[in-house]
């Protein structure tokens, strides 16, 4: 998988890291979040290509994403909106999950911190292409931003 984009030095090839199964759907994953010559910047464009012996398919993908929990974790915002952006709360009493938002999102005090305790907050923005040049559908390529912070109630 290659990648490139405006901020890229040159093209980075993305690592295989593994393969998982998403709804029934096999999904091969690659990730490297420590790429020399990649500075991510949300609301950039980001052209996915992936060569295989099956042949060539590619994707352009504008990066969601810069992500930011306010001081009191009572307040998500992200700058650049994807197409399947989620929050997550996780704590001593419960498990809070807020698929498909938009930003801003509120996390009411009561509701996701129902008790003192550490929680994480994870927040994840995802922009998925709805169409892959030379790929069978359902195939996608997407770029993910992610923020997670453990906050104490």
């Amino acid at each position: 998988m290659v990648l490139t984009g405006a901020t890229l030095s040159a093209p980075i090839t993305l690592p295989y890291l593994s393969n998982y199964n998403n709804n029934g759907q096999l999904v091969a994953d690659y990730y490297d979040g420590t790429l020399s010559g990649l500075t991510y910047q949300a609301g950039q464009t980001y052209a996915l290509t992936s060569y295989t012996y099956a042949g060539t398919a590619s994707a352009t993908v504008v990066g969601p994403g810069n992500i930011t929990l306010s001081a009191g974790a009572t307040l998500v915002t992200w700058t650049a909106e994807g197409n399947n952006d989620a929050v997550y709360v996780s704590g001593p009493v419960n498990t809070s999950l807020y698929p498909n938002q938009n930003s801003p999102v509120t996390l009411l005090l009561g509701t996701v911190y129902p008790s003192s305790g550490t929680y994480q907050v994870s927040v994840i923005t995802d922009n998925q292409a709805a169409t892959v040049n030379g790929a069978a559908s359902p195939s996608v390529f997407g770029v993910s931003d992610e923020l997670i912070q453990n906050v104490t109630k």
